[in-house]
């Protein structure tokens, strides 16, 4: 009775040495959740949101697959910028007429970019009133902001806010300083920065 009760202890012990780590394998195993939770932790780092755009393209889960979005996130948050262009040069004559004052809109432009390859140009149309007397700007009428031309992995753009600055950097021209959220999509995850703020300056003379 001994000799059996050693043998079905034996093949327990044993059945559980091979049974462990195939246990210790699976719980190993990444999830979609351990994805969700990485990518947001390592995206709040930097200011920015992120998460899964397509759950069918993200296909199975690995630990490649996470390091490599903590990285995409990492590279984004360290790069991200804007960048200012410079007035466009209309014509070189000051403003001539017989009014008093004249309306016209006219359109500046910054770019963000953003590694790995991330970019997109935002154009900001502005109109304002002209003292025809002394070329200055009197008064800003209207403005809006929108991406314009080529971008890559570039989503969209929405514009929180437009401050407008009459008469800067000198008399004529408008400095218009921009919030919004830019959006990137990078295959199966979508990466954004909130409250990203690009300026330019826009000559009207």
């Amino acid at each position: 009775m001994k000799k059996i009760l050693t043998a079905v202890l034996s093949l327990a012990l044993l059945s559980l040495q091979f049974m462990m780590p195939v246990c210790a394998e699976e719980k190993n195993t990444p999830t979609i959740e351990d994805f969700v939770t990485a990518i947001t932790e390592e995206a709040e780092k930097y200011g920015l949101e992120a998460w899964v755009n397509d759950y069918n393209a993200l296909g199975e889960v690995t630990e490649e697959k996470i390091d490599s979005a903590v990285k995409l996130i990492k590279d984004f948050g360290e790069t991200i910028h804007t960048e200012s262009r410079e007035p466009e040069y209309f014509n070189g004559n000051m403003i001539t007429s017989l009014q008093a004052s004249v309306s016209r809109t006219r359109s500046g432009y910054f770019d963000i970019t953003a590694a790995p390859s991330g970019a997109a140009t935002i154009k900001v149309d502005i109109n304002a009133t002209i003292n025809t007397s002394n070329n200055s700007v009197t008064n800003v009428n209207s403005k809006s902001a929108y991406q314009s031309g080529v971008a890559f992995f570039f989503t969209s753009w929405t514009t929180k806010s437009i401050t407008t600055y009459r008469n800067n950097p000198t008399t004529g021209y408008v400095k218009a300083v921009v919030k919004g959220d830019a959006r990137f999509d990078f295959g199966y995850m979508t990466v954004s920065k909130p409250n990203i703020t690009g300026s330019c300056v826009i000559d009207f003379r």
